[in-house]
C-alpha cells in the first residue's frame, strides 16, 4: 500500500515538474512600450501629457495613462502587434508616432525624448460686450450682484443696500423691504446688527446680496418679512493671486484706505480685505409735538444738532482648504472695531397754549464711544463619491495645477489654452480627454457637466459649521443741562455704558440628490445661544462731586437659546419643480434686570411650513409661487425694562412679558429672459399678528412716554415689477423696478388709529460702457410714504452717478461718483392720539466721492491674466 501511495506521489510531482517546465520555456505574447516626453523648446518634461495607445487600424484609443512628474509615461503588457500612439496636451500640438511593432525579437520599445511643440494660434483680445444680468431669480427671492454695480467703488454695505429695488434703509438705518420693517439681515448666513457693523463693511468686499422674501426651511425663521443675506466675496474656483490697493476720499469727510489679497490653488483659497475709514458728519434733528390735556393744549419744540468723528477699522479673512475633492475646511476671519466721538447740542422749548414759552433749556451731550466685534468660524464639508471617481477628479485638478503653473510661465501657452477654450470644438475634445462629457451634446458648451458619472452640480454631501462672536461697547457720555428760562441750577451727569455680547452657533447641512437628480432630500439641525449683557451707570454732581445714582442705574442680562432641526424635499417632474419643507424651533428666552430684581424665563416652541413651485412655461418663461411662515422675536432693547431717562422729556423702556408675533407670506411671480434682458413680476400678500411694535403715548404735560408691546396686526399686499434691458450692442444697460403696496394696520390699543397706507416705490438704473475704456452710470430712486401702526414717514426721492476710467488693461482705476445729489434723503414722522407729533432727523448723506484702486497680479482658469476691453 505504502509502495502504492509512494508511486503516484512520484507521477504527480513527475507531471507538475513536467508542466512547470514547458511553462517557463514558453514563448511570451506581449510587450512594453516606454517613453518621455518634453518640450521642444526647454528640453523640460512635460507630466500630465495623455499618452493614448491605438492598434494600427483603430482610430480610438484602447489604452491610455498620463506621464509623470519626469515626463515618463509606461504600457505593459501590450500583446505582440502594430500599434500607434498619440501623444496630447493642451496648448501643444499633438504628436502622431505610427508603425511601432512589438514582436518576440523585439519585445520593448522605448522612445527617449518625446518633444512637444506648443501650438502657434494665438488669441485676440477677449472683447466683452454683454454683462450678466444684474440679478437673478429663484423660489425663495431676488439676488443682486453687488459686484456688478461699479458705483459701489468706495461705498459701505448699507449704501449698498440702498441701491437696491423694494429696500429702504433710513436715516437711522433701519432697513425695510417692501413696507416691513421686520427683516433678518445676516452676513455670511449669519445675524449681525446693521448698526455694529454693516456700515464699516466696504462695497468691494461684497459678492452678492440676496433679498429673500420667503426662504425655505433651511434658513432661520426670524423675520416676517424676510431675510437679507449679505455674501462677501471667496472666489475659491479660481486661480492665481493679486494684490490690491485702493484709495477713496469724499465731501463728507470720509476717507478710505483698502489693501486686498488674494490667493487661490487647488488646495488653498485665501480672500484677504482690509479697510481703514475715518470720517466726520454732520447730525440735525427737529421734534414739535402739540399735547392735548384736560387743561388745555401745550407745545414741544426740540431742535438739535451736533458732529459725529469716527475711525474705523476692519479686516475679513475667507480661506478653504481643500484636502481632496471629497474633503474640504473653511476659517473664515472677521474684526471691526471703531472709536467715535458725538458732540451734540439740543435746544428745547416748552410753550402754553397760546404758545408762550414757560420752560427753556439746552441740553449738551459729549460722548465717546468704543466697539469692538469679532468673529471665527470653522467650517467642514465632505462630498460622498466612489473612491475612483474621487481618484480621478483628483487627477484631472493636477492636471489643471500642471496648465496652470506653465501658462503662468509661459504668455503664449496662456494665450494657446484660452484660444482652446474659446473654440466649442476644442473645449470638447480636451473635455473628452479628460472624460468629462459636456452638456447639450456634440459641441456643447456651458456650466456644469458631468465627470464619469460625478455631477459637478448635483453633489451628495455634508456641510458642517461652528461660529463664534463677541461683541464689546463702551461709551462714556457727559451731559450738562442748563436752563435759561426760569432761572434753576445747572445738571451735570455722567453716563457709563458697557455692552457685552458673545454668540454661538453650530449648524450642521445635508444634501442628498437623487432619482437621476430629479429628486433632493435635505436636513439639517442647529444650535444658537446668544449671551447678552448691559450696564448702566450714572453719575450726578452733587455739593461733594460726582455721586453714583443707583436709581438710575441698569445691569440687564439676557440669554437665549434656538435649537432648531429642518427637513426639505425637491423634486422635479417635467416642467415642474415642487420644493416643500419643515422646521421645528424651540426657543428659550431667560432675562434678568438685576438692578431691579425683575426676572423672565419662558419657552417658545414653534413650527414653520413653507412651500414653493417652479413651471418653466419653455426656455425663456417661468411662474413660480411660494409660501413661508416666519416669526419676529423681541431684541435686547425691546425687552429691557429699564426706563431710560437720557431725554427727560422722551422717555422710553423696554417690556419683559412680550412675545415672538408670526406671519404668513404668499407670493406668485412671473419671469421672462429675452435676448435683450428680462423682465420679472409679482403679487404677495404678507400677514403679521401679534406684531411687536412701539407705542408713545403723553403721561404728563411735557413728557412723552414710550415702550412696546404685542398690539399691532398688519396686512399688506402689493405688486413688483422690475426688468433689465441692453442696447446698443450690450454698450447701454438699463435696470428699472417699482412696488405698489397696501399697509393694514390694526391697532388693538386704539381701533381709532387703524390705518390703511398705499405705497409706491421706483428705481431706474443706467450704465454706458464707452471707447477707451470709460464708463458711465446714474441712478433716480423714489420711495412713498411708509405707513406703521402711530403714522407714517414721508417719502423722497434720491439720485446718483458715477463715472470711472480704466488704465493698464483695467489694473488702474479712477472713480468719481455722487449719491443723494439734490440732498432729499430725510425722514419726516407724524404720530398722533393724544397729542401730534412731527419729527425729522437728518443725517448729511449728498456725498461726492473719488476713488482711485490698482490691481496686482489676476485670475483666470489658465492662470495668467485674461484681457478685458
Amino acid at each position: 500500500m505504502k509502495r502504492t501511495l509512494g508511486i503516484l506521489l512520484a507521477i504527480i510531482i513527475s507531471t507538475a515538474t513536467f508542466s512547470f517546465a514547458q511553462s517557463s520555456n514558453k514563448a511570451p505574447t506581449s510587450g512594453k512600450i516606454t517613453g518621455k516626453v518634453i518640450d521642444v523648446k526647454t528640453l523640460q518634461p512635460l507630466d500630465f501629457v495623455t499618452v493614448s495607445l491605438l492598434k494600427a487600424t483603430e482610430t480610438a484609443g484602447s489604452k491610455g495613462t498620463y506621464s509623470n512628474e519626469s515626463g515618463e509615461f509606461l504600457f505593459q503588457k501590450v500583446p505582440f502587434g502594430s500599434y500607434k500612439i498619440t501623444v496630447s496636451f493642451v496648448g501643444y500640438e499633438t504628436l502622431t508616432i505610427s508603425n511601432i511593432v512589438l514582436s518576440a525579437e523585439k519585445p520593448v520599445v522605448n522612445y527617449d525624448d518625446l518633444k512637444l511643440k506648443q501650438t502657434s494660434n494665438k488669441l485676440n483680445e477677449v472683447t466683452v460686450t454683454a454683462p450678466r444680468s444684474p440679478f437673478q431669480v429663484g423660489t425663495e427671492g431676488v439676488t443682486y450682484n453687488v459686484e456688478e454695480s461699479l458705483q459701489n467703488s468706495g461705498a459701505t454695505a448699507v449704501e449698498a443696500l440702498q441701491r437696491i429695488p423694494s429696500v429702504q434703509v433710513d436715516a437711522e438705518g433701519k432697513v425695510s423691504v417692501r413696507g416691513s420693517s421686520d427683516i433678518k439681515v445676516l452676513v455670511d448666513g449669519e445675524p449681525t446688527e446693521l448698526s455694529k457693523v454693516l456700515d464699516m463693511i466696504p462695497a468691494s468686499a461684497l459678492q452678492k446680496i440676496e433679498v429673500l422674501t420667503n426662504p425655505s426651511a433651511k434658513y432661520s425663521a426670524e423675520g416676517s418679512g424676510g431675510i437679507i443675506n449679505i455674501v462677501t466675496k471667496n472666489r475659491s474656483g479660481l486661480r492665481g493671486s493679486s494684490f490690491t490697493v485702493g484709495a477713496n476720499a469724499n465731501t463728507r469727510n470720509r476717507y478710505s484706505g483698502r489693501l486686498g489679497y488674494n490667493y487661490f490653488n487647488r488646495k488653498f483659497s485665501s480672500f484677504n480685505n482690509y479697510n481703514y475709514s475715518p470720517y466726520s458728519n454732520s447730525t440735525a434733528s427737529e421734534l414739535y409735538r402739540q399735547n392735548f390735556e384736560q387743561g388745555g393744549v401745550s407745545y414741544l419744540n426740540q431742535s438739535s444738532s451736533g458732529n459725529v468723528n469716527s475711525q474705523n477699522h476692519n479686516f475679513f479673512s475667507n480661506n478653504t482648504l481643500r484636502f481632496n475633492t471629497a474633503n474640504s475646511m473653511s476659517f473664515n476671519l472677521a474684526v471691526t472695531s471703531s472709536n467715535n466721538d458725538n458732540i451734540n447740542s439740543s435746544l428745547n422749548t416748552l410753550m402754553n397754549e397760546s404758545q408762550q414759552p414757560y420752560k427753556n433749556f439746552i441740553r449738551d451731550n459729549n460722548s465717546n464711544s468704543n466697539n469692538f466685534t469679532a468673529k471665527i468660524g470653522v467650517g467642514y464639508r465632505h462630498v460622498f463619491m466612489p473612491q475612483g471617481q474621487q481618484q480621478n477628479f483628483d487627477r484631472m485638478m493636477k492636471i489643471g495645477d500642471s496648465i496652470a503653473l506653465k501658462a503662468a510661465k509661459n504668455p503664449k501657452f496662456a494665450d494657446s489654452i484660452r484660444n482652446t477654450i474659446q473654440n466649442p470644438e476644442g473645449l470638447k475634445a480636451m473635455a473628452q480627454r479628460a472624460g468629462i462629457t459636456m452638456p447639450g451634446g456634440p459641441g456643447g458648451s456651458g456650466g456644469g457637466g458631468r465627470m464619469r458619472g460625478f455631477d459637478f452640480q448635483n453633489q451628495k454631501e455634508l456641510r458642517t459649521e461652528l461660529n463664534f462672536s463677541r461683541n464689546n461697547m463702551q461709551n462714556n457720555s457727559a451731559y450738562n443741562q442748563f436752563f435759561t428760562f426760569p432761572q434753576v441750577d445747572t445738571t451735570l451727569q455722567r453716563a457709563y455704558t458697557k455692552n457685552y455680547s458673545s454668540t454661538i452657533n453650530f449648524k450642521a447641512d445635508l444634501n442628498w440628490p437623487f432619482n437621476k437628480n430629479k429628486s433632493r432630500f435635505e436636513a439639517g439641525l442647529s444650535t444658537d445661544i446668544g449671551l447678552d449683557q448691559n450696564r448702566y451707570n450714572i453719575d450726578t454732581l452733587a455739593e461733594e462731586g460726582f455721586v453714583e445714582n443707583n436709581l438710575l442705574a441698569n445691569d440687564f442680562n439676557k440669554t437665549d437659546m434656538i435649537n432648531s432641526v429642518y427637513t426639505q424635499f425637491t423634486h422635479t417632474t417635467g416642467k415642474f419643480t415642487f420644493v416643500g419643507g419643515l422646521r421645528l424651533e424651540n426657543y428659550h428666552l431667560n432675562a434678568d434686570l438685576i438692578s431691579r430684581d425683575i426676572g423672565f424665563n419662558k419657552p417658545f416652541l414653534t413650527l414653520h411650513p413653507s412651500f414653493s413651485t417652479l413651471f418653466k412655461m419653455d426656455d425663456v418663461q417661468s411662474l413660480r409661487f411660494s409660501y413661508s411662515n416666519r416669526v419676529n422675536r423681541p431684541t435686547m432693547d425691546q425687552l429691557n425694562p429699564y426706563i431710560n431717562t437720557a431725554d427727560q422729556l422722551n422717555i422710553k423702556s423696554g417690556n419683559l412679558n412680550l412675545e415672538p408675533s408670526r406671519g404668513n407670506s404668499f407670493e406668485l411671480g412671473y419671469n421672462r429672459f429675452t435676448a435683450l434682458g428680462s423682465i420679472g413680476s409679482s403679487i404677495y400678500y404678507r400677514q403679521t399678528d401679534n406684531m411687536i411694535t412701539s407705542y408713545t403715548i403723553v403721561r404728563e404735560r411735557d413728557t412723552s412716554f414710550t415702550f412696546y408691546e404685542n398690539i399691532g396686526e398688519n396686512r399688506a399686499y402689493g405688486v413688483e415689477l422690475n426688468g433689465s434691458i441692453m442696447l446698443f450692442a450690450g454698450k447701454l444697460n438699463v435696470n428699472a423696478g417699482a412696488n405698489l403696496n397696501k399697509n393694514n394696520f390694526v391697532n388693538r390699543l386704539q381701533s381709532q388709529l387703524n390705518r390703511d397706507r398705499l405705497t409706491f416705490n421706483a428705481n431706474v438704473d443706467a450704465r454706458l460702457n464707452l471707447p477707451q475704456n470709460w464708463n458711465f452710470g446714474g441712478n433716480i430712486r423714489y420711495f412713498g410714504p411708509q405707513a406703521f401702526i402711530q403714522g407714517y414717514t414721508e417719502g423722497y426721492f434720491t439720485a446718483g452717478m458715477d463715472l470711472r476710467k480704466s488704465f493698464l488693461n483695467r489694473k488702474l482705476n479712477f472713480t468719481i461718483s455722487g449719491d443723494d445729489l439734490f440732498n432729499t434723503r430725510n425722514a419726516a414722522r407724524i404720530t398722533s392720539a393724544s397729542f401730534v407729533q412731527t419729527s425729522k432727523n437728518q443725517t448729511i448723506s449728498r456725498v461726492i466721492r473719488f476713488g482711485i484702486n490698482y490691481n496686482f497680479g489676476g485670475f483666470n482658469l489658465a492662470g495668467g491674466p485674461m484681457q478685458r476691453r
